[in-house]
């Protein structure tokens, strides 16, 4: 009950601050409470009930009274807001307030379904060096992904990896293949780890109430100059995806190649950097790659 109430007394508070109809109520009301008070001062006998002007004004005192105690009450449930009871409340409207185990379960596998969305990913591929013999670009890829629920008042998980799987290894006597870091909302998670031909790590994404969730890793590795492929699939619904590249080898041209679509090739010269991917709305579970680009000597 006293839940209840509080939630009440929670959802008129939004209502006055939010909603113009619950303004000009409030208003109203303080308008009348305040001439009231003006005619009890200015004028004694309106105390006096024996006469004519105090029984009027003892009579509208009655109807002011009666009017703040249920006019006012009814006046905040007739414009009640759903969209501002808590989720479980708004869950259980869905359902025409149907209640029993079958209900709870649905409801707590509401809370499951409705995992965090990807607001943005962007990506930024740096190319430092390049082994002629071997024909391998070295890359350092910083990816920042924002995560929010969709529902903000309620805090929301989601299970999440980092991994790179069937990785070229590094040439004798360069640098390995390594995770840089993985911080989420700034707090390290991974630091740096060396790997040969895959990684994988597991975490977990947890967006508060009314609130996002970022996440930032890089991953260096080497891939194959023409042959291997720089691809991404989208896993949960992204509304932003971006990547640039830039080219940090001292003097060769480097050739962005898109086999899917010759049009949007490009060329970066040294100390180049250019927006190579630009998606937007993108739905996952289509089996396909976001993107898929390869990199060559130009």
């Amino acid at each position: 009950m006293f839940k209840s109430i509080k939630n009440a007394a929670s959802n008129c508070g939004l209502a006055i601050r939010h909603d113009w109809r619950a303004q000009l109520i409030v208003l109203t009301a303080t308008i009348a409470l305040v001439v009231t008070a003006a005619v009890w001062i200015a004028f004694p006998t309106a105390r006096d009930a024996t006469t004519f002007g105090g029984a009027v004004f003892a009579s509208w005192l009655s109807s002011l009274g009666f009017f703040i105690l249920t006019g006012l009450i009814l006046s905040f449930v007739t414009i009640a807001r759903p969209d501002q009871e808590l989720f479980e409340t708004r869950a259980r409207n869905l359902f025409k307030r149907q209640s029993g185990p079958h209900i709870d379960y649905i409801v707590n596998r509401m809370h499951e379904v409705l995992e965090p969305y990807c607001e943005e990913i962007s990506r930024l591929v740096t190319v430092t060096q390049y082994d002629p013999e071997e024909k391998l670009f070295f890359l350092h890829v910083d990816t920042t992904m924002t995560f929010r629920s969709f529902l903000v008042d309620i805090p929301s998980t989601l299970d999440s990896t980092v991994a790179y799987l069937s990785a070229t290894p590094a040439p004798d006597g360069r640098e390995r293949n390594c995770l840089g870091h993985l911080r989420m909302s700034g707090e390290t998670v991974y630091e740096h780890e060396e790997f040969d031909d895959s990684i994988e790590k597991k975490f977990t994404i947890k967006v508060p109430q009314y609130d996002k969730c970022p996440v930032e890793y890089r991953l260096s590795y080497w891939i194959k100059a023409e042959e291997e492929p720089n691809r991404q699939r989208a896993r949960r619904f992204t509304r932003s995806m971006k990547v640039r590249i830039r080219n940090q080898l001292t003097s060769k041209t480097i050739k962005v190649t898109f086999p899917s679509n010759n049009s949007l090739d490009q060329m970066l010269k040294a100390g180049d950097e250019k927006e190579i991917v630009n998606l937007a709305e993108i739905k996952p579970g289509t089996g396909e790659a976001t993107y898929d680009f390869r990199l060559a000597i130009g």
